[in-house]
């Protein structure tokens, strides 16, 4: 499981060929530490698949957040 950081990194996921699971996360979310490990599990179960985590504190991602209308956590694209 990658952690996207910038826009360039979340634009190179979602361009990629390889199909691929986003969860927007945040570390005081509860129901995003229990859903964590399922992630990465699928992420070593699942070469043909690429595994992404969003912070949404990430101040530098609100962009992508608007955009994609994240209003509630953890959700998954």
């Amino acid at each position: 499981v990658t952690t996207l950081t910038t826009v360039a990194a979340y634009t190179r996921a979602v361009q990629s060929s390889t199909p691929s699971i986003i969860m927007f996360t945040g570390d005081h979310c509860g129901p995003c530490k229990l859903m964590a490990p399922h992630l990465h599990s699928i992420a070593a179960s699942r070469s043909d698949l690429a595994c992404y985590m969003i912070d949404t504190s990430c101040k530098a991602l609100k962009e992508i957040l608007n955009h994609l209308n994240i209003r509630s956590i953890p959700t998954l694209i």
